[in-house]
């Protein structure tokens, strides 16, 4: 397994490998996705908060909180994202991770086409 992903498409292979021996828990999906956790955790209550379903109500509350908790982890240094022993320990079947790794499959291998090369001089120290 790569512990540290470089696209889209490598942190969908660690996830689908945390998958075969069983059902991985969350700490083992945080852990495929190495320095890299926190962007796909962020991106996923953003996307949920411009859908329609962010039209909900509660749903702008429950979505920015979540962003906030997990950006504040960003802020304050941490390279890898941080749940408590409860949540991390939690088991997810490994028929529905798949699943969802083959769904997302698609839109992942267009995003890594389309945004190859990152602007490095914005993800090292002086970015930060």
């Amino acid at each position: 397994m790569e512990s540290n992903p470089d696209n889209i498409n490598s942190l969908l292979d660690n996830i689908e490998e945390q998958s075969t021996d069983g059902d991985p828990s969350i700490g083992d999906l945080r852990e495929g996705g190495g320095h890299r956790s926190l962007g796909p955790v962020l991106l996923a209550p953003s996307v949920i908060a411009f859908s329609p379903i962010g039209a909900i109500t509660g749903m702008s509350i429950a979505t920015g909180s979540v962003v906030i908790l997990f950006a504040s982890q960003l802020l304050f240094g941490r390279n890898h994202l941080w749940v408590p022993k409860f949540i991390s320990a939690r088991r997810l079947p490994a028929k529905k991770v798949r699943k969802g790794v083959e769904k997302t499959r698609k839109p992942a291998k267009w995003v890594d086409t389309h945004f190859d090369s990152r602007w490095i001089w914005a993800t090292k120290q002086t970015g930060q």
